[in-house]
């Protein structure tokens, strides 16, 4: 139905499914159904009940001692109240932490905006949000649990999405800022180079009174080092697989050697 249903149209419906649904027509199967249709009309049908269900959903039904909107929007706002709660103190224990960056404010900015446009939602006496053509109307409380599901949603989509908006920023950034990672990156390798040469001399200390064995190890590296590079490099690589090849070109399958 729609949620602005007229009175004489809501009783006009009930009675139809009544004769339905009535236990002395549908039996036990029917019983069920006609007790939902009858404490769906007692809600309705009382303004102040139908004001409260419009903005709070079903879960009015248990709430005891309310009779007047007061009530009804005084007990609402209480529920809402640690939901709020203890999203704004998250969102600052994980700012804190540095786990929120990126969009930092925005955050706070958007739980600001929804805590407004609930408390508009839940305080006027008419719908606030326009309907939108060809789509179901909304009451108020499914328009502010849609709105928590969005917030929630972008909230996780920017956290995924942060870092990759990040490295594009930083793949246009001026040339000052580019010359200050370039600097950073130098004193970390100056730092590495500096480790380097430390385990280096630990590794010699044996070696510190026998300068002819210090010198052979010192040509050994070299000659290792000069090896791998040379390995290391394709166009070599490629080279030396060509030569082996044009070599072995004739021979024999299951020949030994390179010629």
């Amino acid at each position: 139905m729609s949620p602005s249903v007229t009175t004489a149209a809501l009783k006009s419906r009930f009675r139809r499914l009544t004769v339905l649904f009535h236990p002395d027509k549908a039996g036990a199967a029917g019983a069920e159904h006609f007790v939902t249709l009858k404490q769906a009309y007692d809600t309705l049908s009382d303004p102040t009940k139908r004001f409260a269900y419009d903005r709070f959903g079903a879960e009015i039904l248990e709430w005891k001692h309310c009779s007047s909107v007061y009530d009804y929007v005084l007990r609402g706002t209480q529920g809402l109240i640690p939901y709020y709660g203890a999203s704004a103190m998250l969102l600052v224990v994980l700012s804190v932490l540095g786990k929120f960056e990126l969009g930092r404010w925005w955050r706070f900015l958007v739980l600001t905006a929804l805590i407004v446009l609930e408390a508009t939602l839940l305080s006027r006496p008419y719908p606030v949000l326009p309907t939108i053509p060809f789509v179901k109307p909304l009451l108020a409380f499914e328009h502010a649990i849609l709105m928590r599901k969005i917030a929630v949603t972008s909230f996780i989509a920017f956290n995924q999405l942060g870092p990759f908006l990040v490295v594009k920023k930083m793949a246009t950034s001026s040339p000052e800022a580019l010359e200050a990672k370039l600097e950073q990156i130098m004193q970390t390798a100056g730092v590495l180079e500096v480790e380097a040469a430390k385990a280096q001399h630990i590794e010699f200390v044996p070696f510190e009174g026998d300068a002819s064995a210090k010198g052979e190890v010192e040509r050994k590296m070299r000659d290792w080092l000069v090896e791998l590079m040379i390995r290391s490099d394709p166009e070599i690589r490629d080279a030396m697989g060509n030569a082996k090849n044009r070599r072995r070109r004739g021979v024999p399958a299951g020949a030994k050697g390179t010629k």
